[in-house]
């Protein structure tokens, strides 16, 4: 999950968190990914990690899926509001 501190991706954080998934979280807003992070891991057995990151950035996202797949096993799928198109154009 990318733009974390969001109000759409936090929420959709939390439906995925609350149907059982696994998410690493990513945001330059790092109060905000920490704060979300804390609050999906309260009462649960660590379902997430939050990595300081641009959501924009390919690099950054690189680097959260390989988190996903060394603390999950794998990545099904990378949600960010702020994902580059396939040319690199930023929406």
């Amino acid at each position: 999950m990318a733009g974390t501190a969001t109000v759409a991706a936090a929420e959709a954080a939390r439906l995925m968190a609350a149907a059982g998934a696994n998410l690493v979280l990513m945001d330059r807003d790092l109060r905000a990914g920490h704060r979300l992070t804390l609050e999906l891991n309260a009462g649960n057995r660590g379902i997430a990690v939050f990595l300081p990151g641009d959501p924009a950035d390919a690099g950054d996202l690189a680097e959260a899926v390989a988190e996903a797949r060394q603390s999950w096993g794998g990545c099904d799928l990378v949600l960010s509001p702020l994902m580059p198109e396939p040319d690199g154009t930023r929406p």
